[in-house]
């Protein structure tokens, strides 16, 4: 016999395969052992350099803001051009520039909450929309540069681009 542990709205319940012992129980969350433990620590370095990237380029925008930031990272972790994982993307560096300025700065430990913590585990699992459009790039909207690249997406404080089309 299977046996799970649930989350329900009314509390826990204990169930087997087909029978949940509360009958009220809405199921929320399945706290079966293994649970928590869906992440590998390779995973969860990953997971932390997402949360810290969104920490310190996204902090103090709206929850659209910090998944478009991340969105970012994992548009090129999916693309042949860029590094294969989020900390390797974001510790980047081309012609000795940091593709994320904040890896060049003398910045302050990052303090991710768990809105951050949560965006950085669905962007890494794939659970994410794309809200940018596919952007490659992204800059504060008070930097000027001079790139020549289609513009996906102007999202709080930043804005959103693509490769040349």
């Amino acid at each position: 016999m299977i046996v799970k542990t649930i989350l329900c709205a009314a509390g826990l319940a204990i169930s087997t395969q087909t029978q949940v012992q509360y009958l009220a129980c809405e199921p929320i969350l399945d706290l079966t052992a293994g649970y928590f433990d869906r992440f590998t620590k390779a995973d969860e370095k990953q997971i932390n350099c997402l949360a810290e990237n969104i920490y310190h380029e996204a902090r103090g925008e709206p929850e659209k803001g910090m998944v478009a930031v991340t969105n970012v990272v994992m548009n090129r972790v999916h693309n042949d051009k860029f590094p294969k994982n989020p900390c390797d993307v974001i510790a980047e560096k081309t012609k000795k520039k940091c593709q994320f300025s904040w890896k060049c700065k003398k910045v302050g430990p990052a303090k991710p909450d768990d809105e951050m913590i949560d965006i950085a585990e669905q962007a890494y699992t794939n659970e994410l929309p794309d809200v940018t459009g596919g952007a490659l790039f992204f800059h504060a909207n008070y930097v000027k540069p001079r790139w020549k690249l289609k513009r996906t997406a102007v999202i709080g404080n930043h804005i959103f681009y693509k490769g040349k089309t």
